[in-house]
């Protein structure tokens, strides 16, 4: 079954949807919109998957030869480019990008 993130979308939350909450349910299954907690309204986020590969490191070098980039979060809205190919953008602004 997998795992879905929901986060709270409002000024009401509790302690456990502030920050997002882990909630198992089918594929099947309607997105979850309340908090089973305190009631507020939740929507589900995008996350990281967790992968586990064994004993498989995944190194800067090999990154660099997949041809994926990896990115660190400067805190701002921008992520520095600290592994991958030269044509990957160094800066991501997700301030700049465009809105859905």
């Amino acid at each position: 079954m997998p795992t879905y993130v929901y986060k709270a979308t409002g000024e009401q939350h509790c302690d456990q949807c502030r920050d997002g909450m882990e909630i198992f349910h089918r594929i099947s299954e309607p997105n979850r919109t309340q908090c089973p907690a305190c009631g507020a309204p939740i929507a589900k986020t995008v996350c990281m998957p967790q992968v586990s590969m064994g004993r498989y490191e995944i190194t800067d070098a090999k990154l660099n030869r997949s041809g994926l980039s990896k990115y660190k979060n400067l805190g701002d809205g921008r992520y520095e480019k600290i592994a991958g190919p030269s044509d990957a953008p160094k800066i991501i602004d997700k301030n700049s990008l465009p809105k859905d």
